[in-house]
């Protein structure tokens, strides 16, 4: 089967091997170095907390949590979570030095079996003039606001987030929460009464259900939650009518899309739901009459992007059926040349 067209070039397939292939190592931080200071309640399963190396000062951390049930996993699959979690790590340390894949820089991760769930610690980020940041806010709680900020700032951002899950998913990773309220932003308030978050700096979160393409057996920490489950494909949104299947790369493109939806039109997914409408009949309605919203406000080729995410056909893909071994491949390299590049080129 041929190739999406100018693959060569998209940068797919030709990530280190070790990205997709590697042996988890020992991430596992000692529990008394890390301190929690308070939840946050605007960004749920996330906490502050201070980091204490042994051989550096105290550090601002944000910790994500990966809760479990002890009552229903036993040793043997709690075992499979923890080396999951192991591969996330190593993975996001890895990836430090791919600026494109925009994610919090990882120091490890610990367990609190008092709560039942493992807590994985990210820096800060920090900027000379200011230091490390104070506070955060997610892109749900921006969705909020009354106005639509500028628009190359919507550009940006949804080009930004765009190269974050490209490089992502061509590392061999199914990310299976992509969604506003896993989008954040920082800052630093130097002193100001009221924060200041830039679109052009967010960072892509929220890996507790992360796993590689090929680690179908790995168990799932948690249950998605309303309004996170809107977000989700069909096929894994579940239902009384339906069985969820594997996750697919696919799968995180179409969240994608709906991510994409909101900023064009800055208005939250959860506004367009009505109650009780399954997941195929809420993405027809958003392709219907939410998708075509975008073309007055952000232009026909942005709305084009977010349609081809959201419907899952692809120029590039026109001679597939999905069985074919090459087919998450090239859905990659159509998702490159047809969404990435193209959001790329708006940035004003």
């Amino acid at each position: 089967m041929a190739s999406a067209s100018r693959a060569d070039s998209s940068g797919v397939g030709q990530l280190p091997t070790g990205w997709s292939s590697f042996i988890p190592n020992n991430t596992y931080l000692d529990p008394r170095m890390v301190q929690v200071t308070n939840s946050l309640d605007h960004t749920p399963g996330r906490a502050w907390a201070t980091f204490y190396p042994q051989t550096n000062r105290p550090t601002p951390v944000v910790v994500e949590w990966c809760t479990y049930n002890e009552m229903t996993v036993q040793r043997v699959s709690k075992i499979d979570l923890q080396l999951k979690i192991e591969g996330q790590v190593h993975m996001l340390q890895d990836a430090t030095g791919r600026p494109q894949f925009r994610h919090l820089n990882c120091i490890g991760y610990y367990e609190d079996p008092a709560a039942t769930r493992f807590g994985v610690v990210y820096h800060c980020p920090s900027d000379p003039a200011t230091g490390a940041a104070t506070t955060l806010t997610t892109l749900h709680q921006m969705l909020k606001g009354q106005y639509a900020p500028a628009l190359e700032d919507r550009f940006a951002l949804a080009s930004l987030l765009a190269e974050s899950l490209f490089s992502f998913l061509a590392a061999g990773w199914l990310h299976k929460t992509i969604n506003s309220l896993n989008i954040l932003f920082f800052s630093n308030l130097n002193g100001s009464s009221s924060p200041h978050f830039s679109l052009q700096k967010p960072y892509l979160s929220g890996f507790a259900r992360s796993r590689m393409v090929n680690n179908v057996n790995i168990t799932s920490m948690g249950m998605t939650q309303f309004p996170e489950t809107l977000y989700c494909h069909p096929d894994v949104m579940g239902g009384e009518r339906r069985v969820a299947a594997n996750s697919h790369p696919l799968h995180d493109i179409y969240s994608f899309g709906t991510v994409l939806l909101e900023i064009g039109t800055w208005v939250r997914l959860e506004k367009r739901y009505r109650t009780r409408t399954d997941g195929p009949e809420f993405r027809k309605e958003l392709m219907q009459v939410a998708v075509p919203q975008l073309g007055p406000s952000m232009g026909t080729r942005y709305m084009q992007a977010a349609m081809k995410c959201i419907e899952g056909r692809f120029d590039g893909l026109v001679n597939f059926n999905g069985t074919e071994p090459d087919y998450k491949l090239n859905l990659l390299r159509s998702f490159h040349w047809e969404v990435v590049s193209v959001l790329k080129a708006f940035q004003l």
